[in-house]
């Protein structure tokens, strides 16, 4: 193993950067909890037919410092990450495409590194 390609590490998400969260992530898990508190309102879409959903197969919430702004449906194909659609809400800030994109890339670094020297020795 070329330890010298290894990628750098993804610094920890701080509590100013957007971070994605799963579909299942305890903050979002209770629906009824995540709308009175954020006024966020999460369905997991995976088992609709594709032309019911609205978001997409796997939409994660982006928590940005205490409120819900966007969401985004991922796909990873190894460590490769692809935004399928995005959506910020309507009352998010100017800044949520930005925040988005560096969430995207934080996700992508960490994918890098979860995957480096994966497959045979």
């Amino acid at each position: 193993m070329d330890l010298s390609r290894r990628p750098q590490p993804a610094p920890p998400a701080s509590p100013e950067q957007a971070q994605f969260l799963g579909p299942f992530d305890n903050l979002v898990w209770n629906r009824p909890r995540t709308r009175r508190l954020f006024g966020f309102t999460h369905v997991f879409e995976a088992y609709k037919p594709a032309e019911h959903r609205t978001y997409g197969y796997y939409v994660c919430p982006l928590l940005t410092d205490d409120q819900l702004t966007a969401r985004a449906d991922l796909t990873r194909n190894g460590h490769h990450l692809t935004v399928l659609r995005a959506h910020a809400e309507p009352d998010a800030p100017a800044d949520t495409p930005a925040r988005l994109d560096q969430a995207c890339r934080r996700l992508q670094r960490t994918l890098a590194e979860l995957s480096f020297g994966a497959g045979p020795a």
